[in-house]
């Protein structure tokens, strides 16, 4: 899986940077969820919390 390109230009303030770099944290966060999703067919997170609520 892969997203769009994310330019940076190397001349960018430390607060534009800073905005990339959360751009990018957003785009990485959506393409791991895409990636469980097809790879698990659901939210990672809510299938562990139901493993583990049915140990209980």
């Amino acid at each position: 899986m892969w997203g769009p390109p994310l330019w940076v230009s190397q001349d960018l303030s430390n607060q534009q940077l800073s905005g990339a770099g959360l751009e990018l944290e957003g785009s990485l966060n959506r393409l791991t969820a895409q990636a469980d999703l097809a790879v698990h067919d659901s939210d990672p997170v809510e299938s562990f919390l139901r493993r583990m609520s049915s140990l209980t």
